[in-house]
């Protein structure tokens, strides 16, 4: 150990010995579960680094901008074909990104 690592040592150590982490809150009760319990543990590090700099893969992104889209061709705010047909390749587009298990998004159909 380095001069530190020992300094350090030695003080928590005379912490412990005069109760300094008795009665603390949660003592004697088990860990909480880390926040992503459900992610495996090789990529735990990639989605912690994600939401700490408020990023998303881009295939989440590009699922956000088509449901928006679609919203707004729905409503009526835009009723061009090349605009259906632009959302309709970025619909698949998503649909070939999107990971096992993610629900895939219907295309456009002419009518709608």
């Amino acid at each position: 150990m380095t001069d530190w690592a020992s300094l350090v040592e030695q003080r928590l150590q005379d912490a412990r010995e005069a109760g300094a982490f008795d009665g603390l809150p949660g003592e004697g009760k088990p860990l909480p579960p880390p926040e992503d319990a459900r992610t495996p543990p090789e990529l735990r590090l990639a989605h912690s680094l994600l939401r700490a700099h408020d990023l998303a893969p881009e295939w989440i992104t590009l699922g956000v901008d088509v449901e928006r889209r679609r919203a707004r061709l729905l409503r009526g705010s835009s009723d061009s074909a090349g605009e259906k047909a632009r959302l309709n390749r970025d619909i698949l587009r998503y649909n070939l990104m999107a990971p096992a298990g993610v629900p895939r998004k219907p295309l456009l159909t002419p009518d709608t």
